[in-house]
């Protein structure tokens, strides 16, 4: 069952210091702050009750939601900068990103920093925070952590602006927020109770029903203009490419392409058949 109390303490000191320094040097409000990245997804896996071990990372990376790119530079003009990113921060001695998010987008999902040539895609993150959970750290600090649909919101818009430049990293992620729901006993006892239509429109593959339950919460998350605009993006993807590094994932010995086909077109059922995932692969 997803709770948070799952979380080890000691998965939470790095981003205890990251926060805590962050509030304390630049007044940047707790509130407006959002885990995302690795550590976020490290967090959702502990959360689940999962124990296996993930591929680690020193770097967090954080949203924070601002006004506009004055306030963006008012906090960040605080910090030593870490590499040449525009928004990598050295931060309690961490690389940190802080991606700006919020009154700054224009349009929405885009936000654009003075002096910096490219716009930065931040597209959901507005509609993931505003449905996050409060995480309470070590130290007090707080901080917003988006829900595991929140989470395979991001990742799905990641595959779909990263695969088009044939980087392939996210299928992993996206494998691993699948599992959580096809491995969660709470989820299995729920496609055998309340949510029997889901377990029978997937011809009793609970592995496929509980991404149909996770699609339905993506949706959710996302609200129709934003569902819309995802399934755009998706429309320039190939379900092959993401399948085969979805089941190398599982199982680099032995990948199960069709099973993996079957499932990421019932996670991405708020498409409705669209040119991306048509109803004929179905």
């Amino acid at each position: 069952m997803f709770d948070l109390g799952n979380v080890e303490p000691s998965s939470l000191v790095l981003l205890d210091r990251v926060v805590a320094e962050l509030s304390s040097l630049t007044g940047a409000d707790e509130r407006s702050l959002m885990l995302i990245g690795a550590h976020c997804r490290d967090l959702l896996h502990q959360a689940f009750g999962r124990t296996d071990t993930m591929r680690s990372t020193d770097d967090v990376d954080v949203a924070l939601a601002v006004s506009g790119p004055a306030e963006y530079h008012r906090i960040t003009s605080a910090l030593p900068r870490s590499g040449a990113t525009d928004v990598r921060y050295s931060v309690a001695d961490i690389p940190v990103d802080v991606v700006p998010f919020g009154g700054i987008e224009h349009p929405a999902g885009t936000a654009r920093l003075p002096g910096r040539r490219e716009s930065i895609d931040v597209f959901g993150f507005q509609e993931v925070f505003d449905r996050s959970d409060e995480l309470t750290l070590p130290g007090g600090s707080r901080i917003a952590l988006p829900t595991p649909a929140g989470y395979a919101v991001l990742k799905v818009k990641a595959w779909a602006d990263r695969s088009a430049h044939f980087e392939y990293k996210d299928a992993s992620d996206i494998a691993t927020l699948c599992s959580w729901y096809q491995r969660d006993p709470e989820i299995g006892k729920l496609l055998y109770s309340t949510r029997l239509d889901l377990l029978q429109r997937a011809e009793l593959d609970t592995d496929v029903a509980a991404l149909y339950l996770l699609s339905e919460e993506i949706a959710e998350v996302l609200g129709a203009e934003r569902e819309a605009e995802l399934t755009a993006a998706l429309e320039s993807t190939d379900l092959g490419i993401l399948a085969h590094h979805f089941a190398k994932a599982r199982s680099s010995s032995k990948p199960n392409t069709a099973s993996a086909t079957s499932e990421l077109i019932a996670l991405t059922d708020f498409t409705q058949g669209s040119a991306a995932f048509p109803p004929d692969r179905r």
